[in-house]
């Protein structure tokens, strides 16, 4: 092989790795958009959740001892294994993006917000209270149109979430009948 034929070859590739070396690794990577939250708050703040959804509906209050009944503190203790995370899910979801930041009328009626089908209200123990408003499943089913009461913005929130919450209406947490031992 020619001598400048391997010298312009060599000087190529030095070219070549050079590019690469100071450009292409030197990049820095794409930093993910941090996780938009569509509310937080704290669960052990909790006093009373109660859920409405398609007409039906069913209150929780929490005793003094942190355990959870339906409707009076004297009712019927939910059932720990299906409870079990409900409080840490209505901490407050992440949300899969903020829809709209102020919309219409008509928006509201098309993501099924006007009058949602589900409706959860929380009450904290220092008296304060929220309402979040579970609207319709997006067309693909993977996220619920959602808001709060006295704000605007219409966030989407993964459809398990909604389904979760409103199925405290439709298969409610009751403890089961223990069985009669012997016969």
């Amino acid at each position: 092989m020619n001598f400048r034929l391997t010298l312009i070859f060599v000087f190529v590739l030095a070219l070549i790795g050079g590019y690469f070396f100071f450009v292409e690794l030197q990049k820095q990577p794409e930093r993910a958009a941090p996780a938009l939250w569509f509310y937080n708050t704290d669960d052990d703040a909790f006093s009373s959740i109660s859920i409405k959804h398609r007409g039906k509906s069913t209150t929780f209050v929490k005793d003094k001892e942190g355990s959870w009944h339906f409707d009076t503190v004297e009712g019927t203790p939910v059932d720990i294994n299906r409870w079990g995370g409900i409080t840490l899910l209505l901490r407050g979801p992440q949300s899969r993006r903020l829809l709209l930041e102020n919309p219409e009328p008509k928006d509201l009626g098309r993501f099924g917000l006007e009058r949602p089908p589900t409706e959860i209200n929380v009450g904290t123990v220092d008296g304060a209270k929220f309402a979040i408003f579970i609207g319709d499943k997006t067309p693909d089913e993977v996220s619920h149109y959602v808001r709060m009461e006295g704000l605007p913005q219409v966030f989407l929130i993964d459809a398990s979430w909604g389904d979760v919450l409103s199925r405290l209406v439709t298969e409610p947490p009751i403890p089961p009948t223990p069985t009669p031992e012997g016969g």
